[in-house]
């Protein structure tokens, strides 16, 4: 009894070792039947390219096999080959490029939006650059405005400087115009006075000199 319980662990053992996946040959469609012969029921018609697992290879060409559904039976070994069929591989390779075209376009379109986002940013650092030079040009104007008080200020300073200055030497202007115009009327009376003085000593000297001469002629 132990023997018997050893040979069945024996057995499940290599069964499991000895299983392998392999694929229906390209351009075919076997059957997978009950039994190892022609004679045994069709359990299922398997299309090329199903993957199928090996369970057992008998000697006389069939090879007991399992699909994905978990059914068994068996199907001619000859048929079978260890990568998958190349209808099946094109269609691996398909599928693959639709994805990669997929990723392809999803990565187009996040470039689209990193674009528009760096241009975005560009336009706004332009408008910050603008902004801050318009604050720098405003902050100078103010400061301006602001110096323009001490300016006018210290200008004011020189300028009363100046304007008492002035008034200082057109004081003395009107002094020497008033000194000098007293002197001219002094001048012109005194002129005044010699004239009439000498049209008085004529008035006296001019009848005396007529006298003279009418008397010379008599």
């Amino acid at each position: 009894m132990n023997r018997i319980v050893l040979f069945i662990i024996c057995m499940c053992g290599a069964g499991s070792a000895l299983a392998e996946t392999k694929y229906v040959t390209d351009k075919l469609t076997i059957t997978m039947r009950a039994g190892q012969d022609v004679s045994y029921r069709i359990v299922r018609t398997l299309p090329s390219g199903t993957p199928v697992e090996i369970l057992e290879t008998a000697d006389n060409g069939y090879s007991r096999v399992r699909i994905a559904d978990n059914e068994e039976g068996w199907v001619l070994s000859q048929y079978l080959e260890n990568e998958p069929a190349a209808r099946e591989k094109l269609v691996a390779v398909e599928a693959q490029l639709a994805k990669l075209k997929e990723e392809n376009a999803r990565m187009k379109k996040e470039l689209t939006v990193l674009k528009d986002d760096y241009k975005q940013q560009q336009d706004q650092l332009k408008k910050t650059s603008g902004d801050q030079e318009n604050a720098s040009r405003e902050l100078s104007r103010l400061r301006q405005v602001a110096a323009d008080p001490i300016r006018l200020s210290e200008e004011n300073a020189v300028l009363k400087g100046d304007t008492e200055k002035l008034r200082n030497e057109l004081q003395q202007l009107q002094e020497q115009n008033q000194l000098l115009q007293d002197n001219s009327n002094k001048v012109w009376f005194g002129i005044g006075g010699a004239v009439l003085l000498g049209g008085l000593l004529l008035g006296l000297i001019i009848p005396k000199i007529r006298w003279r001469r009418s008397s010379t002629w008599h």
